[in-house]
């Protein structure tokens, strides 16, 4: 698909027809624009940091149908996209949402939210104290799921040991 974009310096939209015969759009987005389209952002609400990166552009990106667009002026594109998926950025933008089956965000509204962005440096601190943080976190997280596994073999074998009469549980069942 990406045969289809344009040489960066040419035009940054084309239309096209793919091969089921729909007409499609895709846009070209460059330097450090975040993108999320809005089924995108209504799945990220609710998901891990290490899912929203999969969303984040680390270069050129193809995006298609409703989308927002938001061209970082004072901030660094991995806090921008921090910025915008916490929980309190969220709240506020779900509340001025609309629509019942899929619920869309007004750019009027979100555009003009006043934002904190805190210099370029305090940034670049922040981003990465999150990225070491997460790291630590996922670290545990990958731990705690190989002793579930660890503790499931035990689990199976001891079964099987007391099943088979290799091992005598009668004794532990009446001294407990």
């Amino acid at each position: 698909m990406t045969e289809n974009l344009p040489a960066p310096g040419e035009s940054q939209i084309v239309i096209y027809q793919a091969e089921s015969g729909m007409t499609r759009l895709e846009v070209r987005l460059q330097d450090e624009t975040v993108w999320l389209t809005q089924n995108l952002m209504a799945e990220l609400y609710q998901t891990t940091k290490q899912n929203k990166m999969h969303h984040a552009a680390e270069s050129d990106g193809i995006c298609t149908g409703e989308l927002l667009v938001l061209r970082p002026r004072a901030a660094a594109q991995r806090f921008l996209l921090d910025y915008v998926l916490n929980p309190d950025f969220i709240a506020v933008v779900d509340s001025s949402t609309y629509g019942a089956k899929m619920p869309r965000a007004n750019w009027d509204y979100i555009g003009n939210l006043p934002a904190l962005i805190p210099p370029s440096e305090e940034q670049r601190s922040i981003v990465a104290f999150l990225d070491r943080e997460t790291a630590w976190i996922d670290a545990l997280v990958g731990k705690v799921e190989k002793s579930i596994e660890l503790l499931r073999g035990y689990r199976i074998a001891l079964i099987s040991a007391a099943v088979t009469g290799k091992i005598d549980v009668r004794k532990e069942v009446l001294a407990g």
